[in-house]
């Protein structure tokens, strides 16, 4: 997966969001921002189409 700066900037933002709602909760659920988890998942997605771009037998499996 290919990154800019500003992606990578994006990334560890909702990297470090997503760790301190771990650190800080008690439970096992945590509340995260809606931004934050669209970016998480749109991050997600990307890395996923990539891996199946490269390998295309890990396409066909997770298919």
């Amino acid at each position: 997966m290919d990154m800019d700066v500003s992606t990578l900037e994006l990334a560890l933002a909702v990297s470090a969001c997503i760790r301190r709602q771990l650190e800080s909760c008690q439970g096992s659920a945590i509340v995260v921002p809606r931004d934050i988890a669209e970016l998480a998942l749109a991050f997600t997605e990307a890395a996923i189409e990539s891996l199946q771009a490269q390998t295309p037998e890990l396409a066909r499996s997770l298919n």
